[in-house]
């Protein structure tokens, strides 16, 4: 069941992931109020940035990370076209284009480059064009230009910088299990002293278990301690201790091991990724470049 706004940008699908559809972009985001409010704060960077948050009901602006991100993001797209001598109506529109890029670029933790390249270019159509009610001539060929330059030079150019900063993070949950040792138990929720003592915990336990087995298969009898001989068996507490190091040793340099493997493969996926959208990056540049020869 697929629900839609007037002037909206989004339409959003009822049980899937939310849809873009290139429409007109005057006044959504911005009234004629707001972009008259924006231009008399733009004398001075507080009191811009100031509106910016009352406008778009970011009041964790100086705490959060992402209100902050968004903010500077509209905040140097407003300074931009101020510079430009933009109208009202078209500083609105502008905001409302970039605005639906950026909301389509965090709207999925995936690769959506080339996706939303694309519903950016329709959207520029959609302003650069006179054919009602389809789109409008809001921007003329030497704006589209410059609006074109300024989104790939800030947003697109740094569309990955973007991706991982309003992506949730992913955290690795890694657990070892080896034959013939009881289960490791569950991590408590707390501090990180409770995890340390609790694998210290699982570790001596660990060693008891692999000392009974040796007692019990007859490889290593322990003679009897006696008071008289404290010598024996402060040799016991010494073998016991050392055999809980060589256990931890041997735990701690798997698991170093197998997340520095771990590591050079997620690297390697980083420097793939990295590589492939820098060479999209270019390839677009060079393209709008060529074109406005």
């Amino acid at each position: 069941m697929e629900t839609e706004e007037k002037g909206k940008t989004l339409a959003v699908v009822q049980d899937e992931a939310p849809v873009y559809v290139p429409r007109i972009c005057s006044w959504v985001d911005l009234s004629l109020t707001d972009v008259e409010r924006l231009l008399e704060a733009s004398a001075t960077t507080e009191e811009l940035q100031r509106v910016l948050c009352e406008i778009l009901g970011l009041e964790d602006y100086g705490s959060s990370k992402e209100a902050s991100i968004e903010v500077d993001l509209y905040f140097y797209a407003i300074s931009s076209a101020k510079r430009n001598n933009f109208t009202a109506e078209q500083i609105s529109a502008f905001f409302t284009i970039l605005k639906s890029v950026h909301s389509m670029c965090k709207s999925t933790p995936y690769d959506n480059f080339q996706e939303v390249f694309q519903f950016f270019k329709e959207l520029m159509v959609r302003h650069s064009i006179s054919r009602p009610p389809f789109s409008i001539c809001l921007f003329n060929m030497e704006q589209v230009k410059d609006i074109t330059d300024y989104v790939l030079k800030t947003y697109f150019k740094h569309f990955k910088l973007y991706k991982y900063a309003f992506t949730k993070q992913v955290v690795l949950d890694l657990r070892l299990s080896y034959s013939g040792v009881p289960d490791t138990p569950e991590p408590p929720v707390g501090s990180e002293v409770e995890l340390v003592e609790t694998m210290d915990d699982v570790v001596t336990e660990e060693a008891e278990a692999q000392q009974e087995n040796v007692e019990e298969s007859g490889e290593a009898a322990q003679p009897p301690v006696t008071d008289d001989d404290g010598g024996e068996k402060e040799d016991q507490d010494q073998e016991g201790n050392t055999q809980q190091q060589n256990l931890k040793s041997m735990v701690a340099a798997n698991l170093a091991e197998q997340m520095k493997q771990l590591q050079a493969t997620v690297n390697q996926e980083l420097a793939t990724h990295e590589k492939k959208l820098t060479d999209r990056v270019s390839a677009l540049e060079a393209r709008v470049a060529k074109k406005g020869k």
